[in-house]
């Protein structure tokens, strides 16, 4: 089970084939991918990210509480850069997604820290 604590988790795979990257605005492969393929949920609210094998080309797959959403970006220039891949997936935070799909090295954001407060007044 994903661990969705109020934060979006994001999962992303590469696709070797561009078989299944190639089905323009077809929800059901990338459906079926998330839960045969990955034993996952696509219904339950985390973000799941294919990348192309050219690895110009991303499609994100996510269910919104009101309908599934797939979004598509193709880079003009460049590749995406890929987190590590652990256990099958990558993980990374909604900030580090939206460097991504800005087609940014996600690498470079990270959270600021702050000290934890002595008092809560």
């Amino acid at each position: 089970d994903l661990d969705l604590d109020g934060d979006l988790d994001i999962i992303g795979w590469d696709i070797d084939g561009d078989d299944l990257y190639d089905q323009p605005g077809e929800l059901a492969p990338f459906r079926v991918a998330v839960q045969e393929m990955f034993g996952l949920d696509p219904f339950c609210g985390a973000a799941f990210v294919f990348r192309s094998k050219r690895a110009d080309r991303i499609k994100l797959l996510v269910w919104d509480q009101t309908g599934m959403v797939l979004a598509h970006k193709r880079l003009e220039e460049g590749k995406f850069v890929w987190p590590q891949v652990r256990g099958g997936v990558m993980r990374m935070s909604s900030a580090q997604l939206a460097a991504l799909f800005e087609g940014l090295d996600w690498r470079l954001v990270r959270p600021e820290r702050v000290r934890r407060p002595v008092a809560a007044g």
